[in-house]
């Protein structure tokens, strides 16, 4: 498409220069922290080898210091209406381009340290993978604004929704106090109203909040015993009388509760400023989600880039009756973190919002989740992947000594094989009768279900199970993959033949519409 007079190319545009303040201001704690860990590892160390650490800090400030200046001079950005250009390196020059018409997703965050100085990022993606995505760092309003017309003007209309009524008033303030340097594009001046069609699906009450904090706090539950493992980290590194001083020389059981305690405090703190204002809209064909105090996340994609719809409920959830409900996307790979629709309400309200917002993309009938909740398989689950991880790390520490860290990753190493057992042993796939949806319901630490569009469906296997083992033709560990910002494979014990048969067959008959589909996008 050509440049039209109007909406001329933004040509090889860098990053504001404050965005290198900014860096830095976010770099402090990392390498405060960079160096703590360091001091504790040398310690490990011969006395004549200790003047490493030093060195290893030394590099690493260096290190930090001048990122931030590299990626600013060496990183340039052209925006034309047909696509967006990244070109970045030093010595080894990348250059990226991303096409418009195949943008699923932009989104916008503004942490902390970039809003002191009234910046914002904003991350232009087309699937989950890291090279089909760019990330503008560091711009201001006018320049949001700039990216934003060309988005609309190249056919992802979902780019428009990101741009905040707030933003969009601070274009003009922006360009008062900047109206040259920084290496920016000034603003076309053209202030976008919210639109007339923008429905609020949920927004969260300072009560939801509270009770997201708790139910989601449910994992600091956790840290005693990783207290326990710093607590014996600390008497081998010879730090045990320092921190006995620390916490008023409680004894480690005590210690090991009061972090517990503090974790949880500090967890829903966490869970409280992360999802301030949390809200979800929907604009037509576009869905908006924007949360966020310190840090405000701002997300827009189509429609038809949803996957899946995921209903899931931990055990504290399963005892209170209520669920979460997040959605699987192509253009991100962190889909409870990024995609997260619905936090913690009733189970009722879930499906009846669930089945407002997203007709034909969850079962029109019947509940999604048991009525009765599988609390006594969530419950043992939870207490066997507890007792692996407690069991195996006792075991290599106190019977054959190993080093603190190996008997941590060895523990890790044995639930992550238990999980994957699990996780097939405890699912279930099905296709529901009234739609074209395929189910996996698994109950395993949770309950979830995974409600996949079958023409999703890239590839099914199953095995088939003699007639004298199922008269009724059951298959074997069925498995199903398909694409939600990452290759995703959904596996189970068994299935009915007549479910993988149908998941095969519309797959199948998709298969022609899904390749000229991605030809038509190949050639625009």
């Amino acid at each position: 498409m050509p440049e039209s007079p109007a909406t001329p190319a933004m040509e090889g545009f860098r990053s504001a220069r404050a965005s290198i303040l900014a860096a830095y201001l976010s770099l402090a704690v990392g390498i405060a922290l960079g160096g703590l860990g360091v001091t504790l590892l040398v310690q490990l160390l011969p006395p004549d080898w200790r003047w490493i650490g030093p060195v290893i800090i030394a590099l690493l400030v260096v290190a930090m210091i001048a990122e931030p200046v590299t990626s600013h001079w060496f990183t340039r950005y052209t925006v034309t209406a047909d696509a967006v250009i990244e070109e970045s390196g030093w010595l080894d020059r990348k250059v990226k381009t991303l096409r418009w018409s195949r943008v699923q997703a932009v989104d916008r965050s503004t942490e902390w340290q970039l809003r002191l100085f009234g910046l914002a990022n904003l991350r232009i993606a087309q699937s989950g993978q890291d090279a089909a995505q760019i990330e503008i760092r560091g711009i201001r309003a006018a320049t949001i604004a700039q990216v934003l017309e060309r988005a609309r003007l190249g056919g992802a209309t979902a780019a428009v929704v990101a741009i905040d009524s707030v933003a969009i008033d601070s274009v003009a303030p922006a360009l008062a106090e900047h109206p040259s340097g920084d290496s920016e594009p000034l603003a076309s001046g053209d202030a976008e109203l919210p639109s007339p069609t923008e429905r609020l699906l949920y927004r969260a009450s300072t009560w939801d909040l509270a009770v997201m904090s708790v139910m989601f706090g449910a994992a600091v539950l956790t840290v005693p015993a990783l207290a326990f493992g710093a607590w014996e980290a600390a008497e081998q590194f010879g730090l045990q009388g320092w921190l006995s001083g620390v916490v008023g020389g409680l004894e480690p059981v005590s210690a090991a509760i009061l972090a517990g305690l503090a974790a949880i405090v500090l967890g829903a703190l966490g869970t409280v400023l992360r999802y301030h204002g949390f809200s979800v809209r929907r604009d037509g064909a576009e869905l908006r989600i924007r949360h966020g105090l310190l840090i405000t996340h701002e997300r827009s994609f189509r429609e038809d880039s949803i996957q899946g719809v995921v209903v899931q409920r931990n055990l504290l959830e399963q005892c209170s009756g209520r669920a979460r409900l997040w959605l699987l996307t192509l253009d991100a790979n962190e889909q409870l973190g990024k995609n997260l629709v619905l936090p913690s309400l009733p189970v009722r309200v879930v499906e009846r919002i669930a089945r407002e917002s997203f007709p034909g993309r969850v079962p029109a009938g019947g509940t999604l989740l048991a009525r009765r909740p599988p609390l006594l398989t969530t419950l043992v689950t939870t207490i066997f992947a507890i007792a692996i991880v407690g069991s195996t790390y006792a075991a290599l520490t106190w019977g054959l000594s190993w080093p603190i860290l190996l008997a941590g990753a060895a523990a890790l190493v044995a639930l992550a094989t238990f999980s994957a057992v699990c996780r097939v042993l405890l699912a279930r796939l099905a296709t529901d009768p009234h739609s074209e949806l395929l189910l996996l319901r698994r109950t395993y630490l949770t309950e979830s279900l995974r409600c996949v569009d079958l023409a999703a469906v890239r590839r099914v296997t199953a095995r088939r199970l003699p007639r004298w083992v199922s008269p009724r033709g059951r298959r074997l560990l069925p498995s199903a993959a398909i694409y939600a910002g990452k290759a995703v494979t959904l596996r189970a014990l068994h299935a009915d033949a007549a479910a993988v048969e149908r998941i095969r067959a519309v797959s199948v008959a998709h298969a022609p519409l899904v390749a000229a589909r991605t030809l038509a996008q190949h050639r625009a």
